[in-house]
């Protein structure tokens, strides 16, 4: 421990003695009750002399509080409590004794300080004299007065191992000879069957949860270690730190009967206004059940009338978009006819012009001194223009060249 001396460390340390002192306004501030606070602040604390065992649980450093489990240190003769199974010989003494180990109930080696000797004589740890508290999360440099080296530190848990299994091993007898007993009483076997209560899931979960836990449980009461063992005057009987635990127990038992109280009033308040609502509501209900039956009615006529007007508007609108489209497309249809005709008769008044073209150039290539027969002659008949109309198209520069042709020959006769 002199390495850590004059650092700051979470006290107490495995293997120290210290002293422990409840502190009843911590471990009641998480009812937030400023009730339960007044009450706690009025309540002294005595010191009791601890030892701490075993390895440190494990903790998260950012933690409020951290869980510990002292053993209380008792001086005089162990006694023995028979409702528990625990006897005198359950008991490992400390050093100084004013007997021989021998002489001691539990015929053990008193134990030896590594470091100053323990400031009390007859003194003694007990396995079952132990609890479990919370404690400030907090590193504080403060100097060990008394504490065990290893071997002396083993030891100890050796003999709690010990009294723990033989405690066990008594209360496992008794069971037998009650369900033995009942078996006796009862005239059948399967009593041990019933007595077997099946594993409740949820209670192993929260068994699990609290093992890798590293936040201290609330309901723990709060208490603060010190190394300094001369702030106590005597080694204070276990009882009396009962008897404080009860004290605190007893506000936080108030406190939440009040909370509960509380919340009752709470819901019967509600409950009453919601009763009184409710009966608001059913009796607007009733009352306008008459007028929304005749509302309903007339919703309902409403809609049909408005249907059969909206399917007459739908039909209507339908019938003239048909008839509409009908004349569309005869109007189309008719414009087509004429579009037509009237490319035919431009068609035939396109040939006539050609033909009348033809005709004055024939007049004008005839002699003048011919008659009228040489003319005619000289003229085609209607159906022999029509069967050379695609001809004289494309041989009209030929046909130019075959009238002044016939000139000059007509000239030179």
């Amino acid at each position: 421990m002199s390495e850590q001396e004059d650092t700051p460390h979470y006290v107490p340390e495995r293997g120290s003695f210290s002293v422990m002192t409840l502190d009843p306004v911590a471990s009641v501030a998480y009812l937030e009750d400023p009730e339960a606070t007044a009450a706690a602040a009025a309540l002294d604390s005595k010191g009791y002399v601890i030892y701490l065992p075993g390895v440190r649980t494990l903790f998260s450093p950012h933690a409020a509080f951290r869980e510990e489990i002292p053993y209380f240190v008792q001086r005089g003769i162990p006694r023995d409590i028979p409702a528990q199974h625990v006897d005198a010989s359950m008991s490992l003494p400390i050093s100084p004794q004013t007997s021989s180990a021998e002489h001691h109930p539990s015929t053990r080696a008193p134990l030896t300080m590594a470091t100053n000797a323990f400031p009390w004589a007859d003194c003694y740890l007990a396995a079952f004299l132990t609890t479990t508290v919370r404690s400030p999360n907090v590193r504080v440099v403060d100097r060990v007065v008394c504490e065990l080296d290893r071997a002396e530190r083993f030891r100890v848990i050796q003999a709690i191992n010990a009294d723990d299994d033989l405690r066990d091993d008594r209360l496992e007898e008794q069971r037998q000879r009650e369900k033995a007993a009942l078996v006796e009483t009862n005239g059948h076997g399967n009593a041990g069957d019933q007595e077997q209560a099946p594993v409740d899931e949820a209670e192993a979960v929260a068994i699990f949860r609290e093992l890798i836990s590293n936040e201290a449980e609330e309901h723990l009461l709060v208490a603060n270690f010190t190394y300094d063992l001369s702030r106590v005057g005597e080694v204070h009987d276990v009882r009396e730190y009962w008897a404080e635990a009860e004290r605190i127990a007893a506000i936080v038992a108030a406190s939440l009967a009040r909370k509960e109280a509380e919340k009752r009033a709470i819901a019967e308040k509600d409950a009453a206004r919601y009763d009184t609502r409710t009966a608001e509501l059913l009796h607007g209900h009733q009352a306008a059940r008459a007028t929304g039956l005749r509302i309903r009615r007339t919703i309902t006529r409403s809609a049909a009338r408005a249907k059969a007007l909206f399917r007459r508007i739908l039909f209507s609108a339908t019938r003239h978009r048909q008839a509409a489209a009908r004349r569309l497309e005869g109007g189309r249809r008719q414009l087509k006819r004429e579009l037509h005709d009237a490319r035919a008769q431009l068609f035939n008044a396109g040939e006539r012009v050609l033909q009348l073209r033809l005709d004055l150039r024939l007049l004008a290539v005839v002699p003048r001194g011919r008659g009228l027969l040489w003319r005619l002659m000289m003229v085609r008949p209607p159906a022999d223009r029509r069967a050379s109309a695609s001809r004289r198209r494309t041989d009209s520069a030929s046909g130019s060249a075959t009238f002044c042709f016939a000139r000059r020959s007509g000239l030179e006769r």
